[in-house]
């Protein structure tokens, strides 16, 4: 057997392993993954209780909870200082090896904080902390079992792909999400396991929370093709408010960063905020989801619908800038939401279509602010249990990112890495082999091995073309395609990743 051969044997024996260790880490992220969904459930479930029959004396006694509460949050933050937040920044660079994360601590901040959290009413999703909790524990299976730094790290992005597949039953965009916005690879080399993993998460999901989508808001008809012009309107919208939400969320996180005022403090103000509001509305606090459905059960007026529109804005501002532990997916989503009522509510629909309608602000604020339209293509339409609706969604998607582009919009997770992570460095001492992909169309197609601008201490150590792998020479020419398994500091991997996707 030569060398060829043999490469093509142990990289096919490896891709074999990490299928079956993504099965396992798919188990893993996915029941910590629905244990958290179930436990901000009843955490919702009480807290509308409370404000239900809420009294005076009942409102100060909340106050004083809320209190204790921050100072529980405050706790857990200082023994897991990477947990605040959605968690999906903290997890790429976990994936650069720019922070080295407690598995135990971190698992237990991040899921015991954002139950608490989002008990008290704070404007959170569940999104970023179960792409963060599925990304720590496949960190935990992977050291248990002992796994090489490689494999580690796909570990990890599967973990992360799990972890969203659970959260929303959509297997697809959790693989999508997980390789385009961590990984920032589409190596067939990750892809299998990410797919695998969110698979068995979206078994387990479907197994102990039913098989329902993620909003119980089924389409009855299609919006038709003469009205296309309606999710280009909305998608103009959608990138509007997009663009709004996004400087709102960065300025309250450059105040926090900056901010001598302990996190405590910052969190209570937001829970006492969020209190206020459940005064007017209980359905205005948590994340949101029983929210957007109310909004499809009967019409509401446009000034309340502006009302909650604003004090949603505030809510999620500052309950994401007070550095908690929790995601913005669903406030985003949310948002959206109110913006697909309010079009279907001016254009005077008939009922029929305002499920499409809330559909469609959906995809359009979360394409503008995300900077992924498909991603947030692929994820409503799996939320929503229907790809009938595609084009549409897909118009108001393109549409709401072009908008937001156009607009000087920064993708809020690119943002909110650059604030948390831009000047720390990998971890002194530590080195990351990683499979990187040549497209078809890249500016190093045709180009010699030699001439790749390589940082001085990368290597390249084995290159796979139709399915066989070798030894390049520095002669050899890079064809689209390729996969380039490369050795190098862990401190060279964000500028090696820039390199091959520019």
């Amino acid at each position: 057997m030569d060398i060829h051969d043999k490469r093509s044997y142990d990289l096919g024996r490896n891709k074999i392993e990490l299928i079956a260790y993504g099965a396992v880490i798919g188990l893993t992220a996915g029941l910590v993954s629905v244990l958290y969904r179930y436990v901000l459930h009843k955490m919702d479930v009480i807290r509308d209780l409370a404000f239900a029959s809420m009294t005076p004396l009942r409102f100060a006694l909340w106050i004083l909870g809320a209190l204790a509460v921050s100072l529980i949050l405050h706790f857990l933050l200082k023994k897991a200082p990477y947990t605040g937040g959605g968690g999906i920044p903290q997890m790429r660079a976990e994936l650069e090896h720019k922070i080295d994360q407690n598995v135990p601590w971190s698992l237990i901040s991040k899921f015991f904080g954002g139950g608490l959290a989002t008990l008290g009413g704070l404007t959170l999703g569940r999104e970023g902390p179960s792409i963060q909790l599925g990304g720590l524990a496949a960190k935990g299976v992977a050291k248990l079992t002992k796994r090489p730094a490689v494999q580690q790290r796909s570990l990890i992005t599967a973990g992360c792909s799990a972890g969203l597949a659970a959260a929303f039953n959509a297997p697809l965009a959790g693989v999508l999400f997980a390789l385009e916005e961590m990984q920032k690879s589409m190596s067939h080399y990750f892809m299998a396991t990410a797919l695998v993993a969110s698979l068995v998460a979206n078994f387990v999901s479907y197994s102990l929370m039913g098989m329902d989508p993620a909003f119980a808001m089924p389409m009855e008809e299609m919006l038709p093709m003469n009205l296309i012009w309606i999710p280009i309107g909305v998608g103009v919208v959608s990138g509007i408010v997009a663009r709004i939400y996004n400087w709102g969320m960065i300025l309250l996180v450059e105040r926090r960063l900056k901010t001598k005022i302990p996190k405590y403090w910052l969190i209570f103000s937001a829970m006492v905020l969020a209190a206020l509001v459940g005064l007017y509305d209980p359905s205005l606090m948590g994340d949101g989801h029983g929210f957007v459905e109310n909004l499809a059960q009967a019409p509401t007026a446009l000034h309340i619908l502006f009302i909650a529109f604003i004090l949603r804005m505030i809510l999620v501002w500052t309950g994401n800038g007070s550095g908690v532990q929790g995601g913005i997916f669903m406030p985003i989503l949310a948002l959206g939401a109110i913006v697909g009522v309010a079009a279907f509510q001016i254009l005077g629909m008939d009922q029929v279509f305002i499920h499409n309608f809330i559909y469609l602000g959906m995809a359009g604020v979360l394409a503008g602010s995300i900077g992924a339209p498909l991603l947030s293509i692929i994820l409503v339409s799996e939320m929503s249990g229907s790809m009938e609706q595609f084009i549409s969604v897909a118009v108001v998607s393109m549409v709401g990112y072009g908008v937001a582009m156009i607009l000087k919009n920064v993708p809020i997770y690119e943002s909110l890495y650059e604030l948390q992570f831009a000047d720390p460095v990998a971890l002194p001492g530590t080195y990351d082999m990683s499979y990187f992909l040549i497209s078809g169309d890249a500016p190093l197609v045709g180009m010699r091995l030699t001439d790749v601008p390589l940082p001085p201490d990368a290597v390249v150590t084995s290159i796979c073309r139709d399915r066989m792998c070798f030894t390049p020479s520095p002669e050899t020419l890079l064809k689209g395609g390729d996969e380039l398994l490369i050795t190098l500091p862990a401190d060279q991997l964000v500028e090696v990743s820039e390199l091959f996707h520019p």
